[in-house]
């Protein structure tokens, strides 16, 4: 039976069954999700940027690395995953082929049945299915030493147009062409590229699969797109016959399945995909790899969500890196503010994050509950002396000013320090501060000797 990965849902009877079941899936999601980061990340070449996002470039592509865990999908993914590999591999044609390959023995044996006075019919049967080399052969055991030629070197060859002018003399030539059977005239049309009516009552794709007929389109033109099979599937306002019998006589494609919506994306017609049907890691991947075909960050910011729905929020600051690259700063300091960082060496060790960026993150997290003396000391252990200054300044002391005379004693000998440093050296010197913030919070009231925080002005 050929495998056409359409998804046939399944009934669930029992509803403590069903909720198993989705948990279940959440946890097989949340496994291939950290599995497709961390091979993604291996995949990625980061190069640290001082004051500034890293540089991001991808290695060569080796998008099989992505095919793991496959027997947890279903038909229809992984149909899809194999075939995106394929795509990025350059053999589409070589995939078609095997994905059909398991029904040509029961249709081989159906045509020899139903036709055992044509011989033909089995090398028409073997050219349905790709295979060329068996093809050919069967043809030289009927007879036909040209078209097992023709067959042979159409692998490497365009001879459509060679075939066609053949057929032409073949036509022409009384009581030849008359003689060949329906499915040797077949055989001919096929190599030369002819899939429709070709001749009153004979459309060459009749009676064959849509997997197959797509096939034959790809097979046996040098094009090796989906270009020509649309435009025989596209109903003209003002259709002839040949056109409508092509239609009607010609099996439909099912586009709902996710592997013929890939293809046509790729090969045909974009629009022909639904995107939103297909899953997010993957969209996430070919946003990346495939940037001028997905131009928009949708399915990044889609992904990033995602990640972070799944508490996985040192993969959802890497994917939010990738895109645009205006938009990925924001994403990435939206993340870094919004987030609870316990290993930030491992945010600028292993993602290149700037360092600058963390602790102001966590500065404005700070001054977002109103602890100011917390965003002072981030700022501080950050080494952003200037940031730490306008914060002790504008928020830290007055907040203090009237309940801690501490405070008031500090604030007054740096506006006295800060005025004397400006009239005797200039704006452009340093102003020194003699006496820090306590960084225990238990010890408000005292100072820490010694210790010296230069501030620009």
């Amino acid at each position: 039976m050929m495998l056409s990965g359409s998804k046939r849902p399944t009934i669930q009877s029992n509803s403590v069954k069903i909720k198993s079941i989705i948990g279940t899936e959440r946890r097989l999601k949340e496994k291939r999700a950290e599995k497709i980061m961390t091979t993604f990340y291996e995949q990625v070449n980061i190069t640290p940027n001082p004051d500034d996002l890293p540089l991001l470039e991808l290695k060569q592509t080796e998008f099989n690395k992505y095919l793991f865990d496959l027997d947890d999908l279903d038909r229809d993914q992984q149909l899809l995953w194999d075939l995106a590999n394929a795509l990025f591999e350059n053999r589409p044609l070589d995939w078609l082929r095997d994905l059909v390959k398991p029904g040509l023995e029961d249709t081989l044996g159906q045509f020899r049945k139903q036709y055992k006075n044509d011989s033909f019919s089995t090398v028409f049967v073997y050219l349905t299915y790709g295979q060329r080399e068996r093809a050919s052969d069967e043809a030289r055991r009927a007879g036909d030493f040209k078209l097992s030629m023709y067959i042979s070197h159409s692998a490497t060859k365009d001879l459509r147009a060679m075939m066609k002018e053949q057929i032409e003399i073949f036509q022409k030539t009384p009581g030849e062409w008359s003689e060949y059977s329906e499915f040797r005239k077949k055989c001919w049309y096929v190599i030369a590229g002819e899939f429709g009516l070709v001749e009153t009552n004979l459309v060459v794709t009749e009676g064959i699969s849509w997997q197959c007929v797509i096939g034959m389109y790809l097979w046996y033109s040098p094009s090796a797109n989906l270009v020509e099979y649309n435009e025989t599937r596209r109903v003209p306002v003002n259709p002839n016959l040949s056109q409508m019998a092509t239609l009607k006589r010609t099996a439909a494609p099912d586009k709902q399945c996710l592997w013929y919506q890939l293809l046509q994306w790729w090969l045909g017609d974009p629009d022909m995909a639904h995107l939103d049907s297909w899953p997010l890691d993957l969209l996430f991947l070919l946003s990346v790899y495939l940037p001028d075909r997905i131009q928009d960050d949708v399915f990044i910011e889609q992904w990033r969500n995602e990640l972070e729905k799944m508490d996985k929020i040192e993969w959802a600051l890497f994917a939010s890196q990738f895109g645009k690259k205006d938009k990925a700063a924001d994403r990435v300091k939206y993340i870094l503010r919004n987030g609870e960082w316990e290993d930030q060496d491992k945010l600028v060790q292993q993602f290149q994050i700037p360092k600058k960026w963390i602790y102001i993150a966590k500065s404005l997290r700070a001054h977002d509950d109103w602890d100011f003396e917390a965003e002072y000391e981030c700022l501080i252990e950050g080494e952003l002396l200037n940031e730490a200054f306008m914060a002790l300044l504008h928020f830290l002391l007055p907040k203090n000013f009237y309940c801690n005379r501490f405070f008031f004693f500090l604030f007054e000998e740096m506006i006295i320090t800060h005025r004397y440093h400006r009239h005797t050296h200039g704006t452009a010197n340093r102003f020194n501060l003699h006496h820090g913030i306590p960084r225990s919070r238990s010890a408000r009231h005292t100072t820490v000797e010694g210790s010296i925080h230069v501030f620009d002005q």
